[in-house]
């Protein structure tokens, strides 16, 4: 008789690009026909991944601003426990460096349901410590293999409470068609050596100066052509400075799908960039961004570059960056690169997708921990904090971060005032009222720079759609509601 799949919750964190999000898609892609696997995620690139055939809600994140800081944490715990109850999940696993309060205290209620922590290593030192105290708190905790590991100086280095896989990446779980198959999607001429272009989305860093000096060095050498990339959840982007030889790649994704059409790659240091071009034995010059919270893309990029597995370059270093680009025009130094990358061992290349897949889609049958009084202490403790918040109200709570030495949230301080519509309707609301859109189909650009948002899973049941009005109700404040 044929197993049931697990029904597995997958969440990620919103980030400055695609990384987590990616990561969980290896990892739902993997488990194949054996996980009936459901996304909650904070970034707004969600409808990219959706649109592969997992099923996905969208949650807006702090950064949003759509609701108080104070009530966000609330917001959280309540869209989880609501969604884990309606897909009855088995196991909840989260991808972030940062488990945050409204996660951490969602196991009172989800007390018998297995969660796992998906942990990228390489952190900077010293930042995001605190962090590390809630592993205790979490059933699994899975590390994904990183290329540059010996050179991590971070605070995850070193710890014992990890279940260490290979690298988790999209490589291995996606067809990849040959070179005339993917210029002939991409719209490039397959016949010329080509570069890609891919610093990430702008949000954090200045991709646009050292974008704009690679794309320059590379158009030197007459052969090539550029591509560039830019992504929905953009805020800038490479320039296109030659429409005749550079190619814009708009929302293309999985990038990794068209590896066999490069010859070179310019690209961030992320875990995500490294872990697809590198072991793919793609010549690479990395960009470090400098302006990562956690991501340690400097020592990544450097440990690579002295391992001989690529070039690097900083940033703010435009003469260097120059430099390297046209070195990866030289048909000697790319052959270098790749013979470099092709004698790394398989097991540190490949297989992580499948593993954590296999750990994630085994907790359910391992079973929850019992609850020990650390873990006990540990969820009490996350939720006295969010009741307090919410009744100090958001100027105590700002006082109370100012006494312990952290930055200012700079949230909103009220609760929005929203006119609540259906996804279909474009009715406009009172200035002083913000529109709230809430349904099963959002159209991406609404949820990437639109109105308020509250994303609704496709084929919801009519308790669900009460239990997420009621939390809408909770978070906001609804001054109208659409006539039926």
């Amino acid at each position: 008789m044929a197993t049931k799949p697990v029904r597995a919750l997958l969440i990620t964190s919103n980030g400055a690009g695609m990384g987590h999000l990616s990561r969980m898609l290896a990892v739902a892609l993997a488990a194949g026909p054996g996980a009936d696997a459901t996304l909650l995620s904070l970034s707004v690139a969600l409808p990219t991944v959706t649109a592969h055939g997992l099923a996905g809600e969208y949650c807006p994140s702090t950064e949003r601003r759509f609701m108080p800081d104070h009530l966000w944490h609330r917001y959280l715990r309540r869209r989880l426990v609501a969604l884990a109850e309606e897909i009855d999940a088995q196991v909840v696993a989260f991808d972030g460096v940062a488990p945050y309060p409204g996660l951490i205290a969602s196991r009172r209620h989800l007390s018998a349901v297995p969660m796992v922590w998906i942990r990228r290593g390489m952190w900077r030192p010293g930042v995001n410590d605190h962090q590390l105290a809630k592993s205790a708190l979490f059933d699994l905790i899975i590390e994904p293999g990183d290329l540059a590991a010996a050179g991590d100086c971070g605070p995850t280095a070193g710890r014992g409470d990890a279940q260490r896989v290979p690298p988790i990446t999209q490589v291995d779980v996606i067809d990849r068609p040959g070179r005339p198959v993917a210029a002939a999607e991409l719209g490039i001429d397959p016949d010329r050596p080509t570069a890609l272009v891919t610093l990430g989305t702008g949000l954090t860093g200045d991709v646009v100066g050292p974008g704009g000096v690679a794309v320059a060095a590379l158009l030197e050498d007459r052969r090539w052509q550029v591509c560039v990339t830019r992504s929905t959840i953009a805020e800038h982007a490479v320039p296109v400075i030659d429409p005749t030889r550079v190619i814009e790649l708009r929302d293309v994704y999985p990038l990794a799908r068209y590896l066999g059409v490069f010859d070179a790659v310019v690209s961030s240091a992320g875990y995500n960039a490294v872990h697809e071009f590198l072991p793919a034995g793609l010549p690479t010059l990395l960009i470090a961004n400098t302006a990562t919270r956690t991501d340690d893309q400097v020592a990544r990029a450097q440990w690579l570059a002295d391992a001989g597995l690529a070039l690097s370059a900083l940033p703010d270093d435009l003469a260097a960056i120059a430099g390297s680009a046209r070195m990866l025009s030289d048909d000697a130094v790319r052959g270098d690169l790749a013979a470099s990358c092709a004698a790394l061992p398989a097991a540190r290349r490949t297989g992580g997708a499948a593993a954590a897949a296999r750990l994630v889609m085994a907790q359910p049958a391992i079973g929850a921990r019992p609850v020990t009084m650390s873990q006990r202490l540990g969820w009490l403790g996350s939720a006295a904090r969010e009741e307090v918040k919410r009744l100090i109200g958001p100027g105590a709570t700002e006082l109370a971060r100012t006494v312990l030495g952290r930055p200012p949230s700079g949230g909103i301080r009220h609760r929005l005032s929203v006119a609540l519509t259906g996804s279909g309707s474009d009715a406009a609301a009172a200035p002083e009222v913000r529109r709230l859109v809430f349904g099963e189909s959002i159209p991406a650009e609404q949820i990437a720079a639109g109105p308020v948002i509250e994303h609704l899973l496709a084929g919801s049941s009519a308790i669900y759609r009460a239990a997420r009005l009621d939390i809408i109700h909770d978070a906001y404040r609804v001054v109208d509601q659409p006539k039926s």
